[in-house]
């Protein structure tokens, strides 16, 4: 049985910690001078419905971004980091730093570029070659979020598919097959399937001898005009 000395103690250890967690969520506590902490980045778009044939569109974009600070409610998993500036690789430091709490995420000088750039990449894989992608930053209190305002344009369509006279699939008509079967005139462009299309072109190849035929082999040169 717990005597009221030891719970009126525990009681007192317990708010002592808390009061040390909550001391310790200041956002600015142990960064240099310059940095920031990086929360998150959001999108919104112009056109969105431009887009309502791509499967998992907004959760494949979201997952571009460099991830985002996990702050916990009230701020408390940066607290549990910051509480603590050193501690050695084991013990009960190290694991209320490192466990319990979560490290900050600095804001780097080339996000908002590096942030715009894979989203343009993404964007042109699924079509959207007159996509558009500007990216800003906002900050208080040494938090810093991106704000991304996108606008997707077209959606490009595939005209016409020709191989080279030259290649595989002149010897292989079975090739062309494969590529017809999976992507046809009048589908929209998509980088995916084009990769889809190289994997069983390589395949097939492979299992018609030539064995050292790799994915790699097959070019793919896309005139927007």
């Amino acid at each position: 049985m717990i005597g009221n000395g030891k719970i009126i103690c525990f009681r007192f250890v317990v708010l002592g910690f808390v009061v040390a967690v909550m001391a310790s969520c200041s956002t600015s506590k142990n960064l240099n001078e310059g940095q920031n902490i990086y929360k998150e980045t959001q999108f919104t778009f112009a056109d969105l419905s431009q887009a309502k044939d791509i499967d998992n569109f907004k959760l494949n974009l979201n997952a571009l971004p460099k991830r985002g600070t996990r702050f916990g409610f009230l701020r408390t998993k940066l607290g549990l980091y910051n509480i603590y500036d050193n501690t050695k690789k084991t013990g009960f430091r190290n694991w209320v730093k490192n466990k319990l709490g979560n490290a900050p995420v600095l804001f780097k000088d080339n996000q908002i570029d590096n942030t715009e750039a894979k989203v343009a990449h993404y964007l042109n894989g699924k079509g959207f070659f007159s996509n558009s992608v500007d990216c800003h930053s906002t900050e208080k209190n040494r938090v810093v979020a991106l704000d991304c305002a996108i606008t997707l344009g077209p959606r490009y369509v595939i005209d016409s598919i020709a191989f080279p006279f030259d290649s595989l699939p002149y010897e292989f008509p079975e090739l062309k097959k494969i590529s017809k079967s999976i992507w046809q005139s009048g589908d929209y462009y998509d980088k995916d399937k084009l990769a889809f299309i190289r994997s069983a072109m390589t395949q097939f190849s492979n299992n018609s001898g030539y064995v050292n035929f790799k994915e790699e082999h097959i070019h793919y040169y896309v005139d927007t005009a």
